[in-house]
């Protein structure tokens, strides 16, 4: 098949995306790496984080940092939560034995490292949750360590329980050892 207009089949990123793009310092948004995370509502987050599609209101200015307020914002620069976000990141990635990451717009270079990668989207959760109960129920949530390991191991637990339910068959090159390995 021929396209009669094959320009319109490449992705052209937004302005918005660009500006992603030049901080994180590469030429393709990580969109493979968002696919492969198993938390549903932080992987949906970081997708519209990176499209610039976020469901906020324009224009409106951060009720913690009186800036206006952006996706960049939200989840990199807001004093409500950036200090506790950076500690349990360091928590988490020491106990993986993970390379201590900073956390700011370049943490979406580090998509995909296993665990790290839920750890971001559980944190974009978390901080998305925190900022929607302060805006529209004036209730102030803290973001707890607890929560984001608990939440973590359960990912973690349901991945290795998808992976267990498959059965493979293993021909040995000796038939005595033939059997199936669960």
């Amino acid at each position: 098949m021929v396209l009669q207009y094959p320009e319109f089949n490449a992705f052209s990123p937004t302005p918005g995306q660009k500006l992603i793009l030049n901080a994180i310092g590469r030429t393709q948004l990580p969109f493979e790496a968002i696919k492969k995370i198993k938390t549903i509502k932080g992987k949906d987050l970081l997708w519209r984080f990176v499209l610039k599609a976020l469901p906020k209101v324009y224009n409106t200015i951060c009720s913690h940092c009186n800036v206006r307020e952006s996706a960049e914002n939200i989840f990199f620069k807001c004093k409500s939560h950036l200090q506790t976000t950076q500690l349990i990141l360091d928590h988490i990635q020491n106990k993986i034995g993970g390379q201590k990451i900073i956390w700011n717009i370049k943490i979406l270079n580090h998509l995909d490292i296993a665990i790290t990668e839920n750890t971001i989207a559980l944190l974009f959760e978390y901080i998305w949750r925190k900022r929607n109960k302060f805006n529209h129920e004036k209730i102030i949530q803290i973001i707890h360590k607890e929560q984001i390991i608990n939440e973590l191991k359960k990912t973690q637990e349901a991945k290795k329980k998808k992976n267990s339910t498959k059965s493979y068959q293993i021909t040995w090159k000796n038939s005595a050892n033939s059997g199936t390995l669960h």
